[in-house]
């Protein structure tokens, strides 16, 4: 269950951006030191958090809601069983790619880069200076989908028309080809997938050649990128904690205020300069009317009297028209003053701060991955997402507590399903021999047995 608001709200005021830090370093190592972490595949996501504030916020653009919103970005690390062991919070908006070389140095020098196989991400991180930096700097394999530009889309129709796909060997509405696309001057090894109900395929590009990866595991590998959602969308469990006032801070100008100051202080410019203009075409114009009004001889009817009245009518027309477009510019000037009035000299732009943000996350992460790890031990590896939910009327299972002056004694009773017992089983089977303390006292887990 979630702590109350004005809990949340008091400890983040004790929190300085320095504890927030020091938590996400001393999880990482933690869930690193004791076997928490899959790192054969890593993956890194984004993930949204609104703000739903009236205070002028970041923006950014919401792929669910398909709208531009007031949100930060948080970058996660998780490892193959989608267990999130590492994350960074966007506060200046760099995006993907910047914060995957930011997360990987941080890792780097907590615990080491060594364990880390393969790093699958999407195509937010699609940058030829990634992919150079991923294999100079940091020696590291990974799988990404391509970003379609033109020249890209323009290699694979090209493709496409020459070569057949392949039918995987599973009943998957798929289709294959193992291609190389040139990206930025370089080649990259390519799995085309095409799905045959919309008819869109999907380029995964690798810096693996096929020994190191099969095209059958590229297309797994990716796929189960996906899979990580099941512990992302925890953030939406985060709810209305995520966007108080105490998470805020006032430390950095709002530059899209700025730039839409300097854009409003240039339209009015230019706005005056052809009011201007204009004023000079319309003096101009009423001057050579009254030239050639002076030129028509009183009640004559000759062809040139006829010409220049024609003339005439049509300064008069263009003098219409000339005080239509001021009054318009008149009316866009007043507008463009009142929105410009209402933004300050100085504007500042909120943003959550960097320690309460990470502390409560890093808590958020810890729940969660206790929780996968119990189910990895209750099912001893071989739990679904359905044995998630049945583990978790674990946590309302009686027990009967007593204790002497080593031990603590906890007995597991009123437990009827067969796959609950075994399950509790397990988790007792595993504590059990690492004499897990609570005031200094050794905890022993056992299950009542049923008397038959």
């Amino acid at each position: 269950m979630n702590p109350l608001k004005d809990e949340i709200y008091d400890l983040q005021k004790s929190i300085s951006d320095e504890l927030g830090q020091k938590l996400k370093e001393t999880l990482l190592k933690y869930y690193y030191e004791n076997d928490f972490l899959d790192l054969t595949l890593t993956f890194i996501d984004g993930h949204i958090v609104a703000y739903f504030g009236k205070e002028s916020f970041q923006k950014l653009k919401h792929s669910t809601r398909n709208e531009i919103i007031k949100a930060m970005e948080i970058f996660n690390f998780s490892d193959k069983r989608g267990r999130i062991f590492y994350f960074k919070a966007d506060h200046d908006v760099k995006g993907m790619q910047f914060n995957i070389e930011k997360l990987l140095l941080e890792v780097k020098d907590i615990i080491g880069l060594d364990k880390i196989k393969i790093l699958v991400f999407d195509r937010g991180g699609f940058s030829h200076n990634l992919f150079n930096k991923l294999n100079k700097m940091f020696n590291l394999n990974f799988i990404t989908l391509a970003v379609k530009n033109p020249k890209i889309v323009k290699q694979i129709e090209h493709i496409i028309k020459l070569q057949k796909f392949n039918k995987f060997n599973n009943k998957s509405i798929n289709e294959y080809m193992i291609v190389t696309l040139k990206f930025d001057s370089k080649n990259y090894r390519t799995l085309l997938v095409r799905n045959n109900i919309n008819d869109k395929i999907h380029p995964f590009i690798t810096n693996m050649n096929h020994k190191q990866l099969s095209d059958e595991d590229l297309l797994k590998y990716y796929s189960m990128h996906w899979n990580q959602e099941q512990e992302h969308n925890a953030f939406g469990k985060l709810g209305g904690n995520m966007h108080s006032k105490i998470l805020q801070d006032c430390d950095f100008e709002d530059t899209t205020k700025i730039e839409k100051s300097i854009r409003i202080s240039n339209r009015i410019n230019k706005l005056n300069s052809d009011d201007i203009k204009l004023s000079l075409e319309l003096g101009r114009i009423e001057g050579l009317k009254i030239s050639l009004t002076s030129k028509i001889k009183p009640k004559s009817k000759q062809t040139d009297d006829k010409l220049l009245k024609k003339r005439i009518q049509d300064y008069n027309f263009r003098v219409k028209m000339i005080k239509k477009t001021q009054k318009a510019i008149t009316l866009e000037l007043i507008l463009l003053k009142k929105r410009l009035k209402k933004i300050l000299e100085h504007p500042q732009k909120k943003k959550y701060k960097s320690g309460p943000i990470d502390y409560s996350i890093s808590i958020f992460n810890l729940a969660n991955n206790l929780h996968s790890k119990l189910i990895q031990i209750a099912t001893k590896g071989k739990g679904k997402f359905q044995l998630s939910t049945m583990l978790g009327t674990f946590y309302s299972i009686p027990a009967y507590v007593s204790e002497d002056e080593k031990n603590i004694y906890v007995e597991y009773f009123n437990i009827r399903q067969k796959k609950q017992v075994q399950m509790v089983q397990n988790l007792c089977d595993y504590f059990n021999p690492k004499k897990v303390k609570l005031r200094d006292k050794v905890l022993n887990f056992t299950i009542k047995q049923v008397e038959k």
